[in-house]
């Protein structure tokens, strides 16, 4: 749009200047016809000479007419040059202007890609982490568990030996106080000392009857 600006700014400039000049030679015509006249009273030899002095200014003002058209058509042809540069250089600046766009375009995409990796490795080890801290966790339950069994089994096997030895001494009283507690705990106990428990418990039923029947 700027280069059909500018060629038609130039051709509209061609045109008046050549009108202008067009103008002034007629000007200089008028005025030869008007010295013709007021000198026919004149002789011969003079009316010679005025024709002869009047021709020579018509082929001077033609000769600047001519030069200042060849003027006209050159600084026509410069402006239009100028205008097609212009226009070159805006398209060559847009092309320049897009190709820095697209490259500030695609390394944004790459640095979101990027974080997106940098997003999903950070899932995966913050995943991976949360997976081993609860194993251990589930570990350090189930050793302390076993502890706590170990522990309990130990005191009941305590406990086992001191209701046998109140049963010897046919103490069935404190033999079934120590009975009860074992009772509360025993869902903390391993199978066999389950069983060891059910049996004192009839051996104590059983001597409780004999007592009873006794």
């Amino acid at each position: 749009m700027q280069t059909t600006r500018l060629t038609t700014l130039a051709a509209a400039s061609t045109l008046a200047l050549s009108l202008a000049l067009v103008g002034c030679g007629e000007g200089d015509g008028t005025e030869e016809m008007e010295e013709s006249t007021g000198v026919e009273e004149t002789t011969a030899d003079e009316t010679t000479t005025a024709g002869t002095d009047a021709a020579e200014p018509s082929a001077e003002a033609g000769s600047a007419l001519d030069a200042a058209r060849a003027k006209a058509q050159e600084a026509a042809a410069s402006l239009q040059e100028a205008g097609e540069q212009a226009g070159i250089a805006a398209s060559e600046a847009a092309g320049d202007a897009f190709e820095a766009l697209k490259a500030k375009a695609d390394e944004a995409a790459a640095g979101l890609q990027q974080a997106g990796a940098q997003a999903s490795a950070a899932a995966a080890a913050a995943a991976e982490a949360a997976s081993a801290k609860t194993t251990e966790l589930t570990t350090a339950m189930a050793e302390q568990t076993g502890q706590m069994r170990q522990s309990a089994g130990a005191k009941a096997e305590q406990m086992i030996t001191r209701v046998q030895d109140y049963l010897s001494q046919n103490d069935l009283n404190s033999a079934q106080s120590v009975m009860d507690k074992l009772v509360r705990m025993r869902d903390q106990l391993s199978e066999d000392l389950r069983q060891e428990i059910d049996s004192l418990r009839e051996k104590m039923a059983e001597m409780a009857n004999n007592e009873t029947a006794g």
